[in-house]
């Protein structure tokens, strides 16, 4: 515990100082309340984390996907300063964080080339994290055809799990699959890099933290399936991501194994995640999973003993609040409220200071 309040005491007292800075509840509800998005705009100038990034924006001429990377901008500048902070051992943990948005840029992809959803692709990755990725996502904005998405992913750590799956030729693999693929890649990839470089409790912490992740992805995925497709049930275990450990793969047994998507329910809410339906009521299980990583990283944030997971926690807060301010711009700009718009934003309630 000294050996771990010595190593991160000084990065944790930072990220401290940064998270001391962010919206708090009244600024959410004074944001709700606003009548335009450049009244919305105004209003985020006055905080400094965002008086840079929107400097000479105007924002009420900006789609969802520029508007995200603009106020992305934020959470980019924060990276750079707790990146240059941390011990050269750490870099590579906070480097996959970098990873983490190459595979959601690759999904947002394969998503804008699925004909059912007539979309655009643009890139949502931070300056920073675009400058160190191995894939030129710029490039694919102007991509004509799937072989050039190829083309630009066949040197990458990305191409070969996503390759491998059943597609036809010049289309994409199905989404749900490439999904649980790459996630699988990401988390595999990950609990290798802890298993090298770190042990004792930092190791624990980090396992704890990203093995609740998994969890949750695998809760959501089997309760998803077993509510709306229950015709892909046979093939439940392919769309889950491995675990660790004889208990979660109990947990996991219990969850295909119940034979409808109540009997799922009912094994979570017997289970340690029986906590995720402790606040409030929510449309989907989703916005039950996203509320639990919410708090799980708050408590990881203001806990009494700092780690390497604390900076780690932080920004993941930052990308919740980055992804609030997209929800209320959009809510501001079509006249809805969060509810009508059927989403959530974590941390906007008083309540939840505790």
């Amino acid at each position: 515990m000294i050996r771990q309040t010595m190593k991160y005491g000084g990065a944790a007292a930072k990220v401290r100082s940064m998270y001391g800075r962010r919206l708090r509840p009244e600024d959410y509800a004074a944001l709700l309340a606003m009548h335009g998005v450049r009244e919305a705009a105004e209003y985020l100038r006055g905080f400094k984390s965002y008086t840079d990034v929107l400097r000479g924006v105007d924002i009420s001429s900006l789609g969802r996907a520029e508007l995200e990377r603009v106020l992305s901008g934020a959470l980019n500048d924060e990276f750079i300063r707790i990146y240059r902070f941390m011990s050269k051992e750490d870099h590579p943990l906070l480097g996959r964080l970098i990873e983490r948005a190459e595979i959601d840029e690759i999904l947002s992809f394969l998503r804008a080339w699925d004909p059912s959803l007539d979309q655009e692709y643009v890139c949502r990755m931070p300056d920073y994290f675009l400058k160190y990725s191995s894939i030129d996502f710029k490039k694919l904005e102007h991509a004509t055809d799937f072989e050039q998405f190829w083309s630009e992913l066949e040197h990458s750590k990305y191409y070969l799990p996503l390759a491998n799956l059943p597609r036809d030729r010049g289309s994409s693999p199905e989404y749900p699959l490439a999904k649980s693929v790459m996630d699988a890649k990401y988390y595999s990839d990950l609990f290798t890099l802890i298993d090298r470089h770190y042990s004792g409790d930092v190791a624990l912490k980090l396992r704890e933290g990203y093995g609740a992740e998994v969890d949750l992805l695998n809760i959501v995925a089997v309760l998803r399936i077993k509510t709306y497709f229950p015709t892909m049930e046979d093939d439940l275990r392919g769309y889950l991501l491995p675990v660790g450990g004889k208990e979660r793969e109990k947990f996991i047994d219990a969850l295909v194994a119940a034979p409808d998507a109540q009997a799922a329910l009912e094994v979570v809410k017997s289970s340690p995640y029986r906590t995720l339906f402790s606040y409030g009521t929510y449309r989907t299980i989703d916005n039950y999973a996203e509320m639990y990583l919410y708090r799980f990283n708050r408590k990881i944030m203001t806990a009494p003993v700092p780690s390497v997971y604390t900076p780690l926690a932080y920004l993941y807060l930052k990308q919740t609040e980055v992804q609030n301010l997209v929800k209320i711009i959009e809510c501001i700009h079509y006249g809805m409220t969060p509810e009508e718009a059927g989403v959530i934003l974590p941390g906007a309630a008083p309540e939840e200071r505790r």
